[in-house]
């Protein structure tokens, strides 16, 4: 089933959102004037009753949702203009000219798919169509340079929010079409140069911020692949994956990578791995491999793998074509079939522990299996319909 992005119009549309929220936010990363209404399993805050709340929806369910809160018909909250400090900003552009996006959200399950790509460019289309100037974002830090890549800017300080966690403050100039090709942003493809603002709101925002950044470094990766990276990192903030090395100390660690064997592999290259009858299990040492379909129409990833994390090749299971590729050049350390056995002998405790992480990934991974699996058939048959 095609994924639609919906706007949330009724109460329940929002009551879904609510509940969505609830399932996936971790609160800690959760604002002060937030609402975590345990009983009904909500959460929300005052600012949902008049910004415009977007939510991805597929096999009828929500999963991803972004808010937008815009000047045109109320003043912006005074704890949003205050984290970004755009009071000056509004008095300059004039009125019904900026929008803060907040509550972003994305399934985890969703991670190497298109959901952020899809609720990104919706809302960068509601401020177009809205005549919006310029667009706020709160990042985490580990998201910067992703935000980058879609043509934000940081316009002031970090925010530093009670020791818990660092906001960086980022604006968007929505029409900027020279800035959104130069950083090869996706919101390009919405514009033209008959839209274009000619650098005007830049110019503004250049003068109010002494802080606003003019260059900006970015990913080089092709759009499939930088939007599987940003969805992927995205939903670590709140969800983390199994790891093989979970729970384990340093000493453990090295035991287990002294006896795998490293492997270099070049950005764009496949990875074979050893055949045998165990399942293979490896870790990344270093760099970047995407799971998914490299085929002549582009890349589908279903997952992304970084620094310390692990992947498994299942025995026996039907992989619909789906490999590992290096997304840049990156090094594996390929555990060997029989390690269970040598670790026996060597750390029988260390040897149960490693065979209980290995035993989580492998569940994970044949839940993740039958559902790429779904979603490529369901895929290939909205593309032969259309």
């Amino acid at each position: 089933m095609v994924v639609a992005i919906r706007l949330a119009k009724t109460n329940e549309d929002k009551k879904r959102v609510y509940r969505f929220r609830y399932y996936v936010c971790n609160p800690e990363t959760l604002h002060d004037h937030c609402i975590i209404d345990h009983e009904n399993g909500w959460i929300y805050d005052g600012l949902d009753q008049f910004g415009h709340i977007l939510y991805a929806e597929k096999d009828n369910k929500v999963v991803g949702t972004i808010r937008i809160i815009d000047n045109q018909n109320v003043p912006l909250p005074d704890h949003l203009t205050k984290h970004h400090q755009i009071t000056k900003l509004e008095g300059q552009l004039g009125p019904g000219k900026i929008s803060i996006s907040d509550m972003f959200v994305l399934d985890p399950k969703m991670r190497g798919q298109t959901m952020a790509s899809l609720l990104l460019s919706s809302c960068h289309q509601l401020n177009l169509q809205n005549n919006i100037a310029a667009n706020c974002i709160l990042s985490d830090p580990s998201m910067l340079k992703h935000f980058q890549r879609l043509g934000y800017r940081q316009h002031k300080p970090t925010n530093n929010i009670k020791d818990k966690r660092k906001d960086i403050p980022l604006i968007l100039c929505i029409r900027d079409y020279k800035h959104l090709l130069q950083v090869m942003s996706p919101f390009a493809l919405s514009l033209s140069y008959e839209l274009d603002d000619l650098g005007s709101t830049k110019s503004i925002i250049s003068e109010i911020y002494k802080d606003f950044e003019t260059e900006c470094n970015v990913m080089p990766y092709d759009v499939g692949t930088f939007w599987a990276i940003f969805s992927d990192t995205y939903t670590r903030l709140s969800n983390s994956q199994p790891g093989l090395f979970d729970g384990r100390s340093d000493h453990e660690i090295k035991t287990i990578l002294g006896h795998s064997k490293k492997v270099t592999i070049s950005a764009g290259q496949k990875i074979s791995l050893p055949k045998n009858s165990n399942n293979t299990f490896g870790v990344i040492v270093y760099g970047v491999l995407g799971e998914g379909i490299d085929s002549n129409f582009g890349h589908h990833w279903f997952d992304i793998f970084k620094e310390g994390d692990t992947f498994v090749e299942l025995k026996n299971v039907e992989s619909k074509n789906i490999d590992l590729f290096a997304l840049e050049e990156t090094q594996i350390a390929v555990l060997p079939s029989d390690l269970l056995n040598i670790l026996k002998n060597e750390d029988p405790i260390l040897a149960t522990r490693l065979s209980m992480n290995m035993i989580s990934i492998i569940q994970q991974k044949l839940a993740e299996v039958e559902e790429n699996t779904k979603t490529h058939i369901e895929e290939e048959s909205v593309y032969l319909f259309l």
